[in-house]
């Protein structure tokens, strides 16, 4: 039951598990036929009020759009907001903006672009630009933190913006591959995928050009031309796929943005889907290495309890214990991808390494409880869920996939499978990338910055775990190098998981990650006050008894206990 929006899962999971936020409905009015979703919008996304811009062309204007237009050059009119409704909170307030379909004018058409905001309770001094992941999620996620910031950052302004092709900014979807009642659920499996490229390309072939990282940031300059007032403060926060969204924001916004944070950092021309599986490897060697300093694990793994951890996972991609996984390893190491993610749920993972290398029948029971859990609990199985899974595969195949600038196409199905072999951790979320390389409608790189942006001695804050499994450290080095990033602004969190700032726990207190977040942008200039960083919670090695019964079926989660 495989989902490629997985890769890159930043703050979807998550944020799922945080309320009810991913499963809201969308109405069918303005559905294309075959793509069911491609111009729905959320029906909890107040209705389309914003008027488009004179600049920009409509969707019946002449086949001439003109030249390229700057989104600061636009005379913006004025937004009505209004209460978002459904699940989200009073205070929550949404609007469209209607922006060109191609910033460069080789379109005329108009799409509408949907954002969140949250007024700031005191006088507000300024704004905080939240930018998701993925590529694919929405910004509705990042409402969950709203309330959360709010309380450390009172004076400002909150916003969140759906990237377009997801969430009430023209969504892309596969209807037939997603409805409900499918193999996986709301999620596209693999086998449906080769069909949905086919649709895709009918379906949307000459708008699909235009639904890229760099067109998004330009979306997001607009936004901030439209609301902000000149003598507001703007700060920009992006996590994973989020940061190289922000990358491309800060090529594109003339100076605008004051302060930026980039958490669980994607560096563009670093961070590429093609070997995700394989950095899952090597953080899954971190994970368990951590193991050994813990008396518990270690008892039950041995003194080296990496490598105890990856000959079991040998041993069962050989067909050891295939029950557990009900016959299908591949299955079990996505449910531990989904795991090993998150903070609160990764101790599970070795106590099930040990249960797999012991595979009594009660061991059976629990793999198989463990891979049922964690297929529940992806949020993508629910109905109505806003995110786009179509968008993400076609950033990642079109831009993120080998390196294209460099004339590198990445890996075809064969090449994948054959590195793919010798992995023991890796959960094989590209697999279906890999099949779809050569038949995917890519868009071409036209508008792709050669390098990442230069911000010119703007204050910037990287934060990033050691834990993550998503994007490893290297990739904040990488990034604190190109931009010229003190080293006093590079926050490394020990034993946090990706999108720190869900997963930076400090006992009876916010994330660090939030305390950091908040502590910067109200003084972008001053000393970081970086103290939580020596009170962040310590990993947990095994659930206790009440999720242990919940993800196992039994309180005692190490076997023979």
């Amino acid at each position: 039951m495989a989902r490629l929006a997985a890769v890159f899962l930043a703050l979807s999971v998550l944020a799922g598990c945080d309320d009810g936020g991913n499963n809201a409905s969308r109405t069918e009015a303005g559905t294309d036929a075959a793509m069911g979703d491609a111009t729905t919008a959320d029906a909890d996304v107040a209705p389309r009020d914003a008027t488009p811009p004179a600049d920009a062309a409509g969707p019946d204007a002449a086949p001439d759009a003109g030249p390229p237009l700057h989104p600061a050059d636009i005379d913006w009119p004025p937004l009505a907001w209004a209460p978002c409704g459904g699940d989200l909170p009073a205070e929550v307030e949404c609007a469209r903006l209607a922006v060109p379909l191609d910033w460069l004018g080789r379109d005329p058409r108009t799409l509408e672009v949907a954002a969140y905001r949250r007024r700031a309770a005191a006088p507000a001094v300024g704004q905080l630009w939240l930018l998701n992941g993925g590529p694919g999620n929405t910004g509705r996620e990042m409402v969950t933190f709203f309330d959360r910031i709010a309380a450390l950052l009172p004076d400002r302004d909150l916003y969140a913006v759906d990237h377009r092709g997801t969430g009430g900014s023209f969504r892309l979807a596969c209807v037939p591959a997603e409805a409900f009642d499918g193999p996986s659920f709301s999620a596209i499996d693999d086998a449906e995928w080769p069909a949905c490229a086919t649709l895709v390309a009918d379906t949307l072939g000459d708008r699909l050009p235009y639904f890229t990282a760099t067109q998004a940031a330009r979306d997001v300059v607009a936004w901030i031309a439209a609301t902000a007032a000149p003598d507001d403060a703007v700060a920009l926060y992006g996590v994973s796929y989020g940061t190289y969204w922000a990358d491309r924001v800060l090529q594109l916004d003339r100076g605008r943005v004051d302060a930026i944070v980039l958490d669980s950092v994607c560096p563009p021309g670093t961070c590429r889907a093609d070997r995700y599986d394989a950095r899952f490897d090597e953080a899954a060697r971190a994970f368990f290495d951590a193991c050994a300093a813990d008396a518990d694990c270690a008892a039950h793994l041995g003194p080296d309890p990496a490598a105890r951890a990856f000959a079991i996972m040998a041993d069962v991609a050989a067909g050891h214990c295939a029950a557990a996984a009900f016959g299908d390893p591949l299955r079990l190491r996505r449910a531990m991808a989904l795991a090993l993610g998150q903070t609160h749920l990764r101790g599970a993972v070795p106590p099930l390494v040990a249960r797999l290398a012991r595979c009594a029948p009660e061991d059976i029971e629990a793999g198989q409880s463990f891979v049922r859990f964690f297929e529940r609990a992806d949020p993508r199985r629910a109905a109505g869920h806003p995110q786009s899974e179509v968008l993400g595969v076609h950033v990642m195949l079109s831009e993120m996939w080998g390196d294209p600038a460099a004339g590198d196409p990445g890996p075809d199905v064969t090449t994948w499978a054959a590195d793919f072999a010798d992995l023991a951790f890796a959960p094989g979320f590209a697999k279906a990338m890999a099949t779809l390389r050569a038949d995917w409608p890519r868009y071409e790189l036209a508008d792709r910055p050669a390098a990442l942006a230069d911000l010119n001695g703007r204050p910037t804050l990287l934060l990033h775990g050691t834990l993550d499994f998503e994007t490893p450290l290297a990739f904040a080095d990488t990034a604190a190098a190109a931009y010229g990033v003190p080293p006093d602004r590079l926050v490394v969190l020990p034993g946090a998981a990706h999108a720190t700032l869900l997963q930076s726990p400090v006992p009876d207190e916010a994330t660090c990650a939030l305390q950091l977040l908040a502590a910067f942008v109200a003084d972008p200039a001053g000393i970081l006050d970086r103290g939580c960083v020596d009170r962040l919670a310590p990993p947990t090695w095994a659930p206790d008894a009440l999720l242990s019964r919940a993800i196992f079926g039994v309180g005692a989660p190490w076997p023979g206990e």
